[in-house]
């Protein structure tokens, strides 16, 4: 335990700072790559201006390049932009490879495929590593090329942009020096607006890269003149990126402004010839369709580079604009091994026993069944023991979705309230079934998007209550039947169980499924519903719609409609970006009002878009919560999406989007209404999903602009995400990762920005973000050792930390915990902080039971302090629960007599050694009873009155 205190100081510590609980400060040094001391660290200085060190990895043969890429210190990639994102170009990831490759001796590259563009962000550089592995028996060695933030914002995930092959030599011989600049019967080529041209097309090049200066054709074949800009420094490159890149300019001639911009995606058979040129020749030769071998010379004809193959790929300008080093990421399933021991006879069905059983529990682990929570609780009073397990099971009724989802809610909300309020239950572990609501198997499906919504619920009562709630989802197969005992063992919260293989979730990385599937675009001439649209989100959506994805038809809805503040200034902002915005009052959670909404769309202007963005809050605590604050949640989530997905089911959509939240995944203290609504539109996403039609359930994170839904968030909250991993993501961010989100095929995106200094996080996200709190066994002091003053520190520090202030702030310890600002939530918050740190389950009362620091360390002080260790105080205590049990059990008369008879012979026992050891009493000491007299006694306190 003073381990653990040591730990909580240190990070309690660590855990705050004004307006940002993990704030620190970055000194950078100057953008001088080479000022680095890299031989100070073991690393070999290289003579390259992006890759600045290189080292061998130990015993493995692989050789590690790494450096720095930003904006500021390489200016010159702000002149390649491709659709308003700053790439890095291909010819600059070649230009690394061969520099890479030189270093290692396999200075030709056979192949390199750019597997995910490079972008620069705005702010901030990127690390940049290339490792070449060991040579195979024909030396070739394999070359991968990754990057990531440094500053960790996505959670200090490396992405691999390339791979390829490098050897010692080329297949192909270099071609012959060329004679005749420019060849016999080659045509010159207009470039008068070339470069403009390109733009308009996507390729909006800077001073930089327009090296093009002259261009000729001879049939297919092109012919260019290239010269960098006088002004750049071209030490320490093999090949200039910038002149690289714009030898392929040429292939812009033959393009139309129909054409897919096009990227370079895999090099093959390329090779340096001579370093350091600023004017070269090139000559473009197609081989097949987007296919171009090429040949770069210097002014007299001398070979400067080749490249055997070039396959260029198209790319759409939405998919490239939507890769902004902005990964996403989605709750993914995870098989779980059984475990080697399962529990049996050891869990009791909460059911009506009178009605056919909900689900057929495994006899061997069924050990009972009882109407309710108070029929539990009655036969527990009665002598049977605490079960492990109890099992409720969701159902679905023959309602629609959002009022089965609903009547669902309810139940398991009044089951949580009779749990919570039984401490004879603190044993025992309640456990949700629920059948297909959350996409665990192989086709993703959702059966029950109604049970999705008890997900969420659980998640957030799980949050509240830790370790005393499990929520299980079952297929119908009779082999996951039979794996419920083996789910139960696991230890697992949250499990599903798919065919009897046991599954757990997960926040990752999405998946790469192959090739991108094509974007749908928003069509201009179409109409985009845009809900809660005049609040701070809806707002910031419409904005970007208009301006960034060309919407030029907005209909904007909202309960206030025009009278919304902000509405007027927000339309007119819209029509300067070219948009014709309408804003509506509506309530879209009564169908008949929604259905009259849509039916103002024009012919003309079709429905092609929905964005669900409205929503409100009512949070409470889960033991506060009632059916009617549940209500007031769903309805402006779950039954409007409901009634947004019926009413639009036919209509040709390219995107239906739902604002969900982390809640509806993680859960959320004090948000289980709002945890639940959101999980029901994660139901919904997956349920049209596996209908083919569109659908993105977009999973946000925390934002760091207020909103709508946020603005009352305190200091409190904010610590609180930051604690479990979650950090507020800046508006540009969240964009970035809006466009993320409608490029993929997927029904559910989660979109935030993680905390990677979170000492402990959600367990959803530790196979994401590392736990910092994890640490070898240490030996533990005596929880007797503990002083008061100890407890009262840390009661205080924990306390600083739930309410967001620093913790090493003053207050009084006599203080009340309402004066200090603690609410129902906070409370909830530093009950479990607590318990995490002394290793008590403590209950849910503690701080209205103990409402000073000073009065809850007094309290810890006793539950922590040992028993004392006299061994008559421990059998006198034994022997007053002996004392109880036969007071209150009900035995029929053979037992009773069998009681009696052992109890007859540990007496006897007891008194004979006790009179061995009395022989000389001392005067007015009184004599011991006899064996007798203890029978009599005995008999007459067993018998009772009757």
């Amino acid at each position: 335990i003073q381990q653990r205190l040591d730990d909580a100081y240190a990070s309690l510590r660590s855990a705050h700072a004004d307006g940002d609980p993990f704030q620190h400060h970055t000194h950078w040094l100057h953008t001088n790559n080479h000022d680095k001391n890299t031989e100070s660290l073991g690393l070999t200085t290289t003579s390259h201006p992006i890759l600045v060190a290189a080292t061998e990895i130990p015993n493995s043969g692989t050789t590690l390049l790494t450096g720095r890429l930003s904006l500021n210190s390489q200016p010159w990639l702000n002149d390649h932009a491709i659709t308003d994102s700053v790439l890095i170009p291909g010819s600059a990831l070649i230009e690394m490879a061969l520099h890479a490759g030189t270093h290692t001796d396999t200075p030709h590259i056979e192949e390199l495929t750019l597997e995910n563009p490079l972008i620069i962000p705005d702010q901030g550089p990127l690390h940049l590593q290339i490792t070449i592995e060991p040579a195979d028996d024909n030396g070739r060695r394999t070359i991968n090329i990754h990057s990531r933030h440094a500053d960790g914002e996505d959670g200090s995930s490396w992405v691999r942009h390339a791979v390829g092959t490098l050897a010692a030599t080329p297949e192909i011989e270099t071609s012959a020096v060329q004679e005749n600049w420019p060849p016999r019967g080659a045509t010159p080529v207009d470039l008068t607006g070339f470069y403009g041209d390109l733009a308009g097309r996507g390729y909006d090049y800077g001073p930089a890269f327009r090296g093009l200066t002259r261009a000729w054709q001879h049939g297919d074949d092109l012919y260019a003149d290239i010269v960098l800009p006088d002004d750049t420094d071209t030490t320490g490159y093999g090949i200039h990126p910038a002149l690289l890149d714009a030898a392929l300019h040429p292939l812009g001639l033959t393009g139309s402004t129909d054409d897919p911009i096009k990227l370079p995606f895999t090099w093959q058979n390329v090779s340096l010839h001579a370093a350091g040129a600023t004017t070269v020749r090139a000559h473009l030769q197609p081989t097949a369709d987007d296919q171009v071998r090429i040949t770069v010379t210097d002014a007299e004809g001398g070979p400067v580079a080749t490249v055997g193959s070039l396959l260029l790929r198209p790319i759409h300008r939405e998919q490239l604009s939507a890769r902004q080093q902005s990964p996403s990421y989605e709750l993914a399933w995870k098989v779980q091994a059984r475990p080697s021991t399962q529990v049996e006879s050891a869990c009791v069905l909460i059911s009506d026993r009178n009605a056919q059983p909900p689900v057929d529990l495994p006899e061997t682990v069924l050990a009972g069944r009882h109407d309710d929570v108070a029929d539990l609780v009655s036969a527990i009073e009665a002598g049977t023991p605490v079960p492990a397990f109890a099992a409720w099971v969701c159902t679905d009724g023959a309602d629609r979705a959002p009022a089965d989802a609903r009547r669902l809610v309810h139940e398991v909300l009044g089951l949580l309230h009779a749990w919570l309020a039984e401490d004879r239950l603190n044993a025992c572990r309640l456990v949700v079934l629920t059948h297909g609501a959350v996409p665990a198997g192989a086709d993703g499906t959702v059966e029950s998007v109604a049970q999705a919504a008890v997900w969420g619920l659980m998640r957030t009562a799980q949050t509240e209550h830790p370790d005393r709630f499990v929520v299980l989802d079952l297929d119908r197969t009779p082999e996951s039947l039979a794996a419920i005992p083996a789910a139960l063992g696991s230890g697992h919260a949250q499990l599903a169980v798919r065919d009897g293989e046991l599954l757990v979730p997960e926040v990752a990385r999405t998946r790469r499924t192959g090739e991108d599937p094509s974007p749908a675009p928003f069509a201009p001439a179409g109409t985009v519903l845009v809900t809660g649209g005049t609040g701070s989100l809806g707002a910031i959506i419409a904005r970007h719609l208009a301006g960034h994805h060309g919407v030029r038809h907005l209909l904007l809805a909202s309960r206030s409609g025009p009278e919304a503040p902000g509405a007027r200034e927000l339309q007119a902002e819209l029509t300067e970006l070219g948009a014709h915005a309408t804003i509506a009052s509506c309530d879209i959670s009564d169908p008949d009002a929604l259905a009259d909404l849509l039916a103002t769309v024009p012919a003309e202007r079709p429905l092609t878009g929905v964005v669900h963005a409205a929503g409100v809050i009512d949070d409470s605590v889960l033991t506060e919560l009632t059916p009617e604050r549940m209500d007031t949640v769903l309805a402006s989530k779950a039954d409007a999406a409901w009634h947004l997905h019926e009413l639009t089911k036919d209509e040709d959509l390219a995107h239906f989007v739902l604002f969900s939240s982390l809640a509806g995944t993680l859960g959320s203290p004090g948000q289980g209404n709002y945890a639940a609504a959101n999980a029901f539109l994660d139901g919904l996403a997956h349920h049209r999903h596996s209908r083919g039609l569109p659908a993105t359930s977009l999973v946000w994170g925390l934002w760091q602009q207020p909103t709508g839904m946020t603005k009352r968030f305190s200091g409190a909250d904010h610590a609180r995400a930051a604690r479990l991993g979650v950090d507020p993501l800046p508006t540009e961010h969240a964009l970035r990762l809006f466009d993320t989100a409608l490029m993929q095929n997927r029904p559910a995106v989660i979109a935030a920005r993680w905390n990677a200094q979170a000492r402990n996080p959600h367990p959803l996200l530790r196979g994401l973000l590392p736990n910092r709190d994890r640490r070898a066994a240490a030996p533990t002091a005596a929880p007797g050792e503990l002083s008061h003053e100890q407890l009262v520190r840390l009661v205080c520090s924990v306390t600083a930390v739930v309410l967001g202030h620093p913790a090493g702030e003053e207050f009084s310890a006599h203080s009340s915990f309402k004066e200090l600002g603690l609410d129902s939530l906070t409370a909830v918050d530093l009950r479990n902080q607590l318990g995490t740190t002394v290793g008590l389950r403590l209950p849910a009362t503690l701080i209205f039971d103990h409402p000073t620091p000073a009065a809850l360390a007094d309290h810890l002080h006793e539950q922590l302090s040992p028993v004392p260790a006299d061994a008559g105080t421990a059998l006198l205590t034994e022997l007053d629960r002996l004392r109880e049990m036969t007071s209150e059990a009900l035995v029929d008369e053979a037992h009773h007599f069998e009681i009696a008879l052992r109890i007859k012979d540990l007496l006897r026992a007891w008194n004979s050694r006790l009179n061995e050891r009395t022989t000389n009493q001392q005067d007015g000491e009184p004599d011991l009873a006899t064996d007798e007299e203890l029978f009599t006694l005995l008999e007459n306190e067993l018998r009772g009155p009757n």
